[in-house]
């Protein structure tokens, strides 16, 4: 495998002599968030960033804030792109989203809080969660976005590789008036989907969100919303998503408490709340997307990761002893038909494949019909 280049974000030169801007090393970060190829070999990469990344073929700069406006107080603004990466290294610029000039008010601070992308049939099909007017480029020219009602929104972009023409659509449907930082770009023949939520306080709100961007037609984008409230645990939060069997979207959605632990009268001394208000509650519920709906899936709770290939889905859960990974057949009814039989033998293989008539303390894999799982036998 041969290193192409790093992606290594450093501090804004512009600023580089100014005293009031010491970033901390942690406020540069350059991350791809996604990764498509095509069938030349050419990847395309959807990133967040801060400071400046220089690699061949492309800069990457943010913007920053001069919080007072009168020179010694900085805030970095986080920016997003996404670019190609030819076979030789060489970078394009696709589209980027970021605010252009310095700004200059406290409570401003216009900025892209994410994005996630990917490439299908010539085009680059991109969202940016965003908080404001800011401006997308392509190599056609520059664009000035902003959503109507103030709100923060999605910003969905169709980008043509070849000319830079762009297509973009804002995306806000009263319920998103925050920014969800973690969300996935997946599609099948006929959409691109792009799935996050948010793991804020106000259980009231549907956080889980579906967007649905046509790729005939991006401009007709919708967005779709639910939440799962179990009890003192709310389902909210995507950590994962792929296309089914049937191409329908499921992804994961992870639990958090909706309240904290009440106080008991009398309160022991050194009582503490085993739960409070917006913990991750280390459960997660998978969900499908079709026709507008979403559908939980039982047989998939508690994983953390899910990957589809054809007719098989693998989901990946965490357990005491570490991971398990579970390869599911589906069928023509999607993730609803996807069963394991637990009626067949079960059978263990070495971690190098070979089968294994007794096994003795290590890791396996146990195959039980449709089903495979990773187990440590003690």
């Amino acid at each position: 495998m041969q290193k192409v280049d790093t992606y290594l974000a450093e501090p804004l030169k512009a600023l580089a002599e100014n005293p009031g801007y010491n970033p901390n090393p942690k406020d540069n970060y350059f991350h791809i968030n996604s990764i498509s190829v095509d069938a030349d070999k050419n990847v395309y990469c959807s990133a967040h960033y801060t400071g400046e990344t220089h690699v061949k073929g492309a800069d990457f700069v943010s913007s920053y804030d001069d919080v007072m406006g009168l020179g010694f107080i900085f805030a970095q603004m986080g920016s997003g792109s996404t670019f190609k990466v030819a076979p030789d290294g060489t970078n394009t610029m696709l589209v980027s989203c970021s605010y252009p000039e310095v700004q200059q008010a406290m409570d401003l601070e216009y900025q892209v809080y994410g994005v996630n992308g990917v490439y299908a049939d010539g085009a680059v099909y991109t969202a940016f969660s965003c908080n404001g007017a800011l401006t997308l480029t392509t190599a056609e020219g520059a664009v000035k976005v902003e959503n109507e009602d103030g709100n923060c929104a999605y910003y969905v972009t169709k980008v043509d590789v070849a000319t830079g023409a762009l297509t973009n659509q804002v995306v806000n449907n009263g319920y998103m008036d925050q920014t969800y930082n973690n969300f996935f770009a997946v599609q099948n023949a006929d959409n691109v989907y792009f799935v996050g939520g948010d793991q804020n306080d106000d259980t009231l709100k549907p956080e889980n969100f579906v967007i649905t961007a046509p790729k005939a037609d991006i401009t007709s984008a919708t967005v779709a919303n639910t939440t799962i409230i179990d009890g003192i645990v709310s389902y909210k939060f995507a950590l994962d998503a792929t296309i089914d069997a049937a191409g329908n979207v499921a992804f994961i959605s992870g639990g958090y408490y909706n309240q904290t632990e009440p106080k008991p009268e009398p309160k022991p001394e050194g009582w503490e709340a085993s739960y409070k208000n917006g913990e991750f509650a280390n459960v997660t519920k998978c969900l499908s997307f079709a026709d507008g709906k979403f559908t939980p899936v039982a047989s998939l709770d508690n994983a953390r990761t899910i990957a589809a290939n054809g007719d098989y889905m693998v989901a990946g859960t965490t357990t005491e002893t570490g991971a398990d990974v579970t390869l599911y057949k589906g069928t023509e009814a999607g993730l609803e038909g996807i069963a394991a039989d637990n009626n067949a033998a079960a059978e263990y293989f070495n971690l190098q494949g070979i089968r294994v008539a007794n096994p003795t303390s290590g890791l396996y894999i146990r195959r039980q019909g449709n089903t495979a799982t990773k187990v440590l036998v003690k």
